[in-house]
């Protein structure tokens, strides 16, 4: 053994191997009956061994199928997804492909064999589309002395009808078995079931709204309908777990479960249980935090260990998102974790009843183990296997006198298709240790090791008895990143920013050279409370300044704060009644005075280092940052922006001054075009002079910073003209690059109607270019006025112009309707569809048009309109009275 080991209890370890073997020992004896029996999975484990790249294009097939409506849509897509004749498939799926090929078979008789041959393998993993068809398959798991837990499969949830349905379709399904146990004159197996009933449901079922960052909203909403099923639950001995989803729902999961069964209707029901995903980083911290809870409430627990379903999916979004990855990375780390979560519950077995759900003959063979060692109650644990999946190892657990339940998904083939997807992903890794077993490729020996031992070397640690002091050593070694979000240099420390992947700027890279890698500013994650908390310190903060003093906005002109004689209310346009600006109203004279200021900065300005620039930009940063709130409560009050899209608008603008600085420092050095004996040809960037910046209230923070900043780095200088609705939001950008301590006269802030002080600024004969972003109608005026050389202008002006538009959504045939559904609303009617990004019209395959529009127009009724200082608020006010007329 690895000397790595050389404290491990041994016993422990002796015992694992042994019964380990034992387990193998009892599979090998059902295997050769298994090949025959269960033919069609054989037939998946043999493709999904062979070849990874086709595996991926067979799974994409099962997935895309049940959108397929005519045999013509099943024969494109088979012959697209399998061009090549040689491909190795499983035998169904080669029929069907190999049939496509002869000429005299109708695409109808070609459909129907595919459908075949999907339909057939679908089966093997969901047990039937009613309850009384899966009741067939518990009938022979009960001759078997196997228990069962149902999963109902289908849609994502996306409308409040499909929730209500959801709802009901559990409380049938709980009746029904209810019956159907009464109509079988059923017995309890020798486990001496405490809940002959079991079925096992996702939260976000219960709610289309289902949002952590309205985590009171939401859970206000589940809780009714849970309170329902839980209802039924007790009035027929029924076993309710609630299965956990991906990350970010995991804490508000929790969070219910917890409150649900405080309520003193449900505070004598045990029939409730939750799960535990062992990849989870921080899963050790949830079980703790459960048990704690358990103690203080007198609760009998039931926990299902898992290692977790959505790996791929959490480092994919924590990877995009930039933020801290939730799971584990290797597969070692997982499963010794699994261990560790293992010995905590079965030690705890006076609070928790522990369901070991998994396929690895390592972590069976640990938990009996351990469970003999600590004589746990037969009623205090059991296991949990798929159906469809490795039934040699159910039996081999039975025989050894350990309570087994099965995992069974039932539903319709169409919606259950996802799920199918996934399970044979997730079983057919190169990884999988039900695979590996079954396919003989290592040895007894490899497949019992101690997790621990694929440990990096460099990890010293020692083990004692039960390996406690390993697995305590392991998990400080790899104790996730706390909750404390945005990171970065300059923050306040008492700030829960996300942690950012984004390390701290400079305008040295580390071999000396100037270029800085750029790197997105991560929104915030709203499923922590921490953050949550601070968003709603912030807008109270923010409120109870504005009910006794509004924001008083001033010019800037050469870094001096002038206040106009006229001034423009800025409105909160939730309650028009609420002032939160008085903005000063810049005035032809004041335009002059600015371009004044402007011209006199560029004399130097345009002969700054570049990276001298780019350090003010990379400081702007930095204090945008520490008041990100801050800016997030404003654009929530002044603009109406839900907290997401204030979040995000304010993490964009970030993004552009890291951006554009990050870019300056790249294209600082000429760069030689071509060398030709006796020239000197080279390609470099020179400043333009004075620019105006024209901003929308749409995007009010970052399209302002975007346009501003891409300006003063290149050596020009400005007069920012933000939008007449988010001139606040606007004049805080204005603050912060005086902070950063740019030179005065570079920025130069010019609030006001644009028919004054917007028109002259674009007619004057010494602005030598305009950055605008806006309507249609007012860009073209721009371009008309802009574009006429006047007498005493030195040069043609550079108008950079985006303008209003729209986007159009094309939905093919074989569309995923939950993602299409999904996107089509975040697109139409995020930001109250106030963005020339939004979605005005949708362009849909005939075959599918009635379904998806019955889908969107149900879903869009659910969505929450309100006053988006709410967080569940998807759509908030329109800007102004203008906007809502035209409407």
């Amino acid at each position: 053994m690895d000397n790595r080991f050389s404290e491990i209890d041994r016993e422990l370890e002796s015992s694992i191997k042994s019964i380990g073997k034992k387990l193998f020992s009892r599979i090998q004896a059902e295997t050769e009956t298994f090949i025959h029996s269960k033919w069609w999975e054989a037939q998946v484990l043999e493709w999904c061994l062979r070849d990874d790249f086709l595996k991926t294009r067979i799974l994409k097939f099962i997935d895309v199928f049940p959108s397929l409506k005519t045999p013509q849509q099943v024969i494109a897509h088979l012959r697209e997804y399998f061009p090549e004749s040689e491909h190795r498939l499983p035998i169904p799926l080669r029929l069907g492909v190999s049939a496509s090929k002869i000429p005299f078979l109708t695409s109808r008789a070609l459909s129907s064999i595919v459908n075949l041959s999907v339909t057939k393998i679908a089966k093997q993993f969901i047990a039937g589309s009613t309850a009384e068809e899966a009741f067939e398959a518990v009938k022979s798991l009960r001759e078997e002395n196997m228990s069962f837990t149902f999963d109902v499969l289908g849609e994502a949830t996306t409308s409040e009808a499909q929730a209500e349905a959801y709802m009901k379709s559990y409380i049938n399904l709980i009746h029904d078995l209810s019956r159907l146990l009464r109509e079988s004159a059923w017995k309890h197996s020798s486990t001496q079931e405490l809940y002959p009933i079991n079925v096992s449901l996702k939260l976000s079922s219960l709610y289309s709204q289902f949002d952590p960052a309205d985590a009171d909203g939401t859970g206000m909403a589940v809780k009714v309908r849970l309170q329902e099923i839980f209802r039924s639950a007790k009035e027929n001995n029924a076993f309710i777990n609630i299965d956990m989803e991906q990350y970010c729902y995991r804490d508000l999961t929790v969070k219910i479960f917890k409150e649900i069964l405080e309520e003193r209707e449900f505070s004598d029901f045990s029939g409730a249980g939750l799960v535990v995903q062992a990849y989870l980083q921080d899963s050790r911290e949830m079980v703790e935090d459960l048990l704690g809870w358990a103690k203080n409430h007198k609760k009998d627990l039931s926990i299902r260990l898992v290692r977790g379903a959505y790996w791929d999916y959490e480092i994919i979004q924590a990877k995009q998102k930039g933020w801290p990855v939730p799971v584990f990375t290797e597969k070692w780390e997982t499963d010794a974790n699994f261990e560790l979560l293992t010995e905590i519950l079965l030690k705890n077995n006076n609070l928790v009843r522990t369901a070991i759900g998994t396929h690895n003959i390592r972590s069976i063979a640990h938990a009996i183990a351990l469970a003999t060692h600590l004589n746990i109650p037969s009623d205090r644990i059991e296991f949990q296997l798929l159906y469809g999946m490795g039934d040699p190892i159910k039996k081999a657990i039975v025989s050894m006198d350990f309570p087994l339940r099965v995992y069974i998904p039932f539903g319709e083939l169409i919606p259950g298709m996802g799920y199918l997807v996934r399970r044979l992903l997730e079983n057919s890794s190169n990884v999988s240790f039900l695979m590996q077993s079954f396919s003989h490729s290592l040895d007894e020996d490899v497949l019992l090791q101690n997790p621990l031992f694929h440990k990096p070397n460099n990890l010293k640690t020692t083990m004692s008895r039960h390996g406690t002091e390993e697995y305590e050593n392991f998990h400080r070694v790899r104790k996730p990143d706390a909750d404390i979000n945005h990171g970065g240099s300059g923050r306040s420390p008492d700030l829960p920013f996300t942690e950012k992947t984004q390390e701290i700027r400079g305008v040295e890279k580390r071999d000396g050279s100037k270029e800085v890698p750029f790197r997105n500013e991560p929104d915030t994650d709203f499923s922590k409370a921490k953050n949550r908390e601070v968003m709603v310190k912030a807008l109270k903060a923010l409120q109870a300044d504005l009910s006794k003093n509004p924001f008083s906005v001033p010019l800037i002109i050469d870094g001096e704060k002038v206040y106009a004689q006229e001034v423009m209310e800025s409105l909160n346009p939730s309650d028009p009644r609420e002032v939160i600006g008085r903005v000063s109203k810049g005035k032809p004279e004041h335009g002059e005075m600015a371009i004044d200021a402007a011209s006199k900065a560029f004399l130097s300005w345009q002969y700054t280092a570049a990276d001298e620039r780019a350090k003010y930009l990379f400081m702007a940063a930095e204090l945008m940052r520490k008041i990100r709130y801050e800016l997030s409560a404003l654009e929530v009050l002044e603009v109406g922006k839900n907290w997401k899209e204030a979040d995000a608008d304010v993490a964009e603008a970030i993004d552009y001054l890291n951006y554009y600085a990050s870019e300056m420092l790249r294209l600082d050095e000429p760069r030689i075009l071509q060398y030709i004996p006796g020239e000197t040809n080279e390609y470099l960037y020179r400043p333009r002079g004075v620019g105006v910046v024209i901003s929308p209230w749409n995007f009010p923070l970052a399209i302002l910073t975007g346009m501003a900043s891409a300006s003063i780095v290149t050596g020009n200088t400005v007069i920012l003209k933000p939008a007449e609705q988010s001139s606040v939001i606007a004049s805080k950008l204005a603050e912060i690059f005086l902070e950063a301590g740019l030179p005065r006269g570079v920025i130069n802030f010019l609030p006001g109607v644009g028919e004054e002080a917007g028109e002259y600024l674009v007619q004057s004969t010494r602005i030598s270019f305009i950055a605008f972003t806006g309507s249609r109608e007012v860009g073209i005026h721009i371009n008309t006025v802009a574009s006429q050389v006047k007498e005493g202008q030195d040069g043609i002006k550079r108008i950079i112009a985006e303008m209003g538009g729209k986007n159009a959504i094309i939905i093919d045939c074989d569309t995923d309707l939950d993602e299409a559904v999904r996107g089509t609303l975040a697109s139409a009617f995020g930001y109250q569809g106030e963005k020339c990004s939004a979605c005005s019209r949708v362009i849909i395959h005939e075959s599918i048009y009635d379904l998806f529009l019955n889908r969107l127009v149900e879903s869009a009724k659910s969505i929450k309109i309100g006053n988006p200082v709410d967080p569940g608020v998807i759509i908030g006010p329109l800007i102004d009275s203008d906007a809502f007329q035209r409407v």
